[in-house]
């Protein structure tokens, strides 16, 4: 009997357990029914961030038809779409919600997977953490919904609201310009170049009716004869399609005017055809005032008065008796602001020590009313001055009391430094005209003495030829001859090569060379002309690449004129050359052991046709033409030099542009 309780009550609990199994697989069936069936994308990943499940609706969202293609292959930890902030959210644990616009040619280019869909759709994305019973975080959920159509509802939307605010703001400003462009008087125009007529609104030429085009004729005939020229200058500027603003004053008068009426014309380029050429003008024309025209012709003089003064340091002044003050118009003494008074004191405290008793005595002449004109010259200097301005001051009486006496002064000041140094430039000027009249001179005369020295003796010496028997005798003339044909070649060269560089007609062409190279070719050639064994010629200075952007030929020019003079004037010891990078610029020297320039001649070293050594051969040109040379470049030259004990010549020119 019981063994009978315990079999039914065994086959009860299996019925039992059957039950529940199918009821959870019914409610299993169930949930992945609603899950794949439900119209939002639903996507689930592990905690490595793998697919595991994906519904049809998602596969649907990301153009994908085979479910196999990314399922357990795709990674929400590696999408294109995922930046290291957002893993960071995600990895934490985070509830995430977010819009984001999902570009398929990205996904496809990215091989994140392989998408049909192209373009780009907007998806609402909300990831949420699943969590274990111990609160580890196990995977994600990812719901997504397209919101495209929405978006572009929502966009259309707006896009419409904004148009028709747009146009009710504009039927607003239209409103407002006509009423203000009638109540301001103000005609709106615009200008078709190829009909050559005017469209205007608010126009009494037209009648105010807008529709009704003007010719240019139309126009002309309203307009005041004498401002006709002004118009149709402008007229022609339109007409030709001119780039140009018009902007001209004009008077005109229509059958609504008593009166001519002065009008502002303005007008701008509009609207350009395919070849760019303008075809319509557009613009406004204002009545003004008659006073407000002799107003604004009144401030345009003043400011063409004041522009005057200010161009030439002018000031104008008046000086009140009763308050003992001044008022300036520009004036350094009061900062150059007209408003502001000025003290006498003011005025003696800018003015230099020598001159104060002087101006004081003029000042008081004002504090007592003197009926007398006064022109007082004197020198000041204020905080906008450098240096010691001298000025002239004139002044009258423009006002007087009751009882005659004077109660006001006006003048001007006019600060006459700058014709001052003018006169003195023109003096120094015409002193240097003169002396270089003298040097002109002077030189014609040397160059007289130094062309005929050499050839005298060609002539000379070519007549002995003649008469010479002795084949010697006749080697020795002809040597002579031709040493003198090189020194008369050589000085015409010079001669002709100073002429160039004083007319600033020389040319220098920079060029980028090697300047250790031109170093050592000059350190070989000038050693070869050194026939004196007791003379060392010595090279100092690095054997490196040394690159520099300067005129070559001029450099050598210079360079050689310093090391043949160092051969001339030296017999025993060295001659040594080199050069340095100094004062963002090239310095090259000479250095003897010759006999020394005395210091009584340091002033002449560089002078035309004066020679270190008389009894050396040259032209006495070197010296001159190497200083014109790096002086013209911008750079300088210079000497250092003692008796008997040598000197050295150096040349400094600035390697920049």
């Amino acid at each position: 009997m019981e063994q009978c309780e315990e079999n039914s009550q065994e086959n009860d609990d299996v019925i039992i357990e059957k039950e529940i199994s199918k009821l959870i697989e019914e409610q299993r069936l169930f949930t992945e029914s609603i899950y794949a069936c439900l119209p939002v994308g639903i996507e689930i990943y592990d905690a490595h961030g793998v697919l595991r499940s994906i519904n049809d609706h998602a596969l649907r969202m990301y153009g994908v038809d085979d479910r196999t293609s990314v399922v357990n292959i795709v990674n929400l930890y590696k999408s294109p779409f995922v930046d290291s902030e957002l893993l960071a959210r995600i990895q934490s644990g985070e509830d995430i919600s977010l819009e984001f616009e999902y570009d398929f040619d990205r996904v496809n280019k990215d091989a994140y997977y392989s998408s049909h869909n192209k373009d780009t759709m907007i998806y609402g994305v909300k990831v949420i953490p699943i969590w274990s019973r111990k609160k580890h975080l196990i995977g994600h959920i990812l719901l997504a919904n397209d919101m495209t159509s929405v978006k572009e509802v929502e966009f259309r939307t707006e896009e419409s609201k904004k148009n028709l605010e747009m146009a009710k703001k504009a039927q607003d400003l239209i409103a407002k310009r006509d009423l203000a462009m009638k109540v301001s008087n103000i005609v709106h125009w615009d200008f078709d170049v190829n009909s050559q007529k005017f469209e205007s609104y608010n126009d009494p030429i037209n009648d105010y009716v807008s529709d009704r085009l003007l010719t240019v004729s139309e126009y002309m005939d309203v307009i005041y004869p004498e401002d006709r020229s002004v118009f149709y200058d402008a007229m022609q500027s339109l007409i030709a399609g001119k780039n140009v603003t018009i902007n001209f004053t004009c008077r005109i008068q229509t059958k609504y005017d008593e009166t001519w009426q002065y009008c502002d014309f303005m007008g701008v380029p509009f609207d350009q055809d395919e070849n760019g050429d303008i075809i319509r003008y557009t613009g406004f024309r204002q009545n003004i005032p008659k006073i407000q025209q002799l107003n604004r012709e009144l401030k345009e003089r003043n400011y063409k008065i004041e522009l005057s003064f200010k161009t030439v340091g002018m000031s104008y002044w008046g000086f009140d008796v009763k308050s003992l003050k001044f008022s300036a118009f520009n004036d350094p003494i009061n900062d150059f602001y007209s408003e502001k008074t000025i003290t006498p004191e003011d005025y003696l405290n800018a003015t230099h020590p020598d001159d104060v008793v002087f101006v004081r005595k003029y000042m008081e002449h004002m504090f007592r009313g003197i009926d007398k004109d006064f022109n007082v010259k004197y020198r000041s200097k204020t905080k906008w001055d450098d240096e010691w301005q001298t000025l002239l001051v004139i002044g009258i009486q423009v006002e007087r009391d009751k009882e005659g006496h004077v109660t006001r002064y006006t003048g001007i000041t006019i600060n006459n430094t700058k014709w001052e140094k003018m006169i003195q430039q023109l003096k120094e000027l015409k002193e240097k005209a003169e002396l270089s009249d003298r040097l002109k001179s002077a030189f014609l005369a040397n160059m007289s003495h130094e062309i005929r020295t050499p050839l005298n003796a060609i002539v000379g010496f070519s007549e002995l030829m003649v008469t010479c028997d002795d084949p010697e005798e006749k080697k020795e003339y002809i040597n002579i001859i031709q040493s003198n044909n090189e020194l008369l070649l050589r000085l015409i060269n010079d001669i002709l090569d100073l002429s160039k560089i004083e007319s600033g007609i020389i040319e220098r062409r920079k060029e980028n060379f090697n300047l250790a190279k031109v170093c050592n070719e000059l350190f070989v050639t000038i050693q070869a002309k050194m026939t004196n064994p007791n003379v060392e010629l010595r090279l100092d200075g690095p054997n490196s690449e040394c690159w520099v952007l300067l005129d070559r030929n001029r450099l050598k020019q210079v360079w050689m004129n310093f090391l043949t003079n160092a051969v001339k004037c030296t017999k025993s010891g060295y001659i040594k050359m080199g050069y340095g990078i100094e004062r963002e610029g090239l310095r090259i020297y000479v250095e003897d052991t010759g006999i020394g320039i005395p210091d009584d001649l340091h002033d002449k070293v560089f002078t035309r046709f004066e020679k270190l050594n008389e009894f050396s051969q040259g032209t006495g040109l070197g010296l001159t033409i190497s200083r014109a040379i790096v002086e013209a470049a911008g750079g300088e030259v210079g000497f250092t030099s003692k008796l008997g004990v040598g000197s050295t010549f150096w040349a400094w020119l600035p390697l920049r542009p």
